[in-house]
């Protein structure tokens, strides 16, 4: 956990920006995301504390409390990229080790509208550009944009 958390720091500070988001950290001639790294690593900090831990995973202070810190931390490093997909996936991974599906569920609904709340502020023409639908009056009026250009 510590080494990914590390590493998305530094792609804040020296990482490369490619297709408007600054994801990349090059390494000599080795480009790598680690948000791709976060993955793994998440998935074996909370199964690791979780297993040290279980006695107090009944307990929302000791249980669930300091889990949610560690994702909140990863997640907000990887909005600050903005990588938006990889914050979804890796948080609904490491929700589902320990919440039942309902729960899940519920977070998950409330994190989704979170996110639409503040991806307003996010690049949202790179889909469209990469098909060449810029000037589409239909993508222009869905993002908000003038219709006439």
């Amino acid at each position: 956990y510590v080494v990914p958390v590390i590493l998305l720091i530094l792609v804040l500070l020296v990482g490369t920006s490619e297709g408007g988001a600054q994801r990349w950290l090059v390494i000599g001639s080795f480009n790598f995301q680690p948000s791709e790294l976060m993955k793994i690593g998440i998935v074996i900090f909370f199964a690791y504390h979780i297993e040290k831990n279980y006695d107090r995973m009944n307990r929302f202070k000791t249980g669930v409390l300091p889990y949610l810190l560690a994702l909140a931390v990863v997640a907000a490093l990887l909005m600050m990229e903005p990588h938006l997909s990889g914050t979804i996936l890796i948080c609904t991974v490491a929700l589902s080790i320990f919440w039942n599906w309902q729960s899940l569920v519920l977070l998950q609904s409330l994190a989704l509208c979170c996110i639409c709340l503040f991806q307003r502020d996010m690049d949202t023409s790179r889909p469209e550009s990469s098909l060449g639908l810029t000037h589409s009056p239909i993508v222009r009026a869905a993002h908000g944009r003038p219709v006439n250009p």
